[in-house]
């Protein structure tokens, strides 16, 4: 009888088999970390929004002057603004409290921002004559949301910012009538 030899290392089956498990937990975590990044970007789109409105409502009540953020879906851009006592014309001339830059983004392509897109906004407010949503949302010295009319203000029934992501996903920034507190949901 023959003596058998003890046998060290991985026949070639096994060592296929752990390399295509490897290679199938690598491809999910790569898919995993794409779409993290998506949400990442998102995240950062949502909380610059949110971040604008806020900064609009602290101003208004800080200066005793109207301030304003106005979200264009069609170029995405996000700018802020005040009116001038009496006036209903917006004047685009705030800049941001850190880099004291203008006050002036467009969201996919800001830092951070990339492949999300404003997916909707609708400032609507109780008593305006046309009764559509608007792209601006405005704070009245008391931080309060309130559009200024010809005919007078009018306060805001519902304020909606939505972002979408590369992935599908969505982000809503929301401003709510007669505090202006602003959230991301």
């Amino acid at each position: 009888m023959r003596a058998r030899r003890e046998q060290r290392g991985f026949t070639l089956l096994e060592l296929v088999l752990v390399l295509a498990l490897l290679a199938l937990a690598a491809s999910a975590m790569l898919d995993g970390g794409a779409s993290a990044e998506a949400r990442a970007r998102l995240d950062h789109a949502a909380g610059e929004v949110a971040a604008a409105l806020r900064f609009a409502r602290d101003e208004s009540v800080r200066t005793g002057l109207r301030h304003g953020v106005e979200v264009d879906p069609a170029t995405e851009r996000v700018r802020l603004f005040h009116l001038e006592p009496g006036s209903v014309i917006p004047v685009y001339d705030v800049h941001h409290p850190v880099d004291h830059r203008l006050y002036d983004w467009v969201v996919g392509v800001a830092p951070g921002t990339a492949g999300v897109a404003v997916d909707d906004r609708g400032f609507t407010y109780h008593g305006d004559p046309l009764g559509l949503p608007l792209a601006q949302v405005q704070f009245d010295d008391t931080g309060t949301p309130a559009l200024r009319g010809l005919l007078g203000d009018y306060l805001l029934s519902d304020g909606l910012v939505r972002l979408v992501g590369a992935d599908g996903e969505q982000r809503e920034v929301r401003v709510e009538p007669i505090t202006g507190w602003v959230s991301v949901q």
